[in-house]
């Protein structure tokens, strides 16, 4: 069994390498829980719905161009929020096997770009939403 430690995650949002600046990434598998039950039923029970992906990032601060508040900002402000492709991969290495990535196309539904206290490194949460089709996973 191959445990991995991650120390060096990909994230690419509309082509835009932000990798440099990750702190933590998230990806939720979460599966909308139907109830099924039927009049006459003991127990519940339960059917799987619809996938809602979401991606949760957090990054060091930015404010240069081509970076943190000028790739993602722009977008968050804009309305509506325009759909980019959104790229990640447990490390910077090549597609594999063992380091499959996940492409979709998103749009940011919170994004803050200021936050910290006196001292502390300024940090930036991003949350994204799939707009179209789905969570892509590649291996190669």
């Amino acid at each position: 069994m191959a445990i991995t430690v991650l120390k060096n995650a990909d994230f690419n949002y509309n082509s835009v390498d932000l990798s440099d600046h990750v702190v933590s990434v998230e990806l939720p598998f979460d599966i909308e829980k139907l109830d099924a039950t039927a009049m006459g039923a003991d127990t519940k029970h339960s059917a799987a719905g619809l996938r809602d992906h979401s991606i949760k990032v957090t990054l060091l601060q930015d404010y240069a161009a081509s970076k943190v508040d000028v790739t993602l900002g722009v977008d968050a402000a804009a309305n509506p929020a325009p759909s980019r492709t959104v790229v990640f991969k447990a490390d910077t290495g090549a597609v594999a096997a063992t380091n499959p990535s996940w492409t979709c196309t998103a749009f940011i539904t919170s994004y803050n770009p200021l936050a910290g206290s006196v001292g502390e490194l300024q940090q930036v949460d991003v949350e994204l939403a799939i707009s179209s089709g789905d969570l892509v996973r590649a291996e190669a």
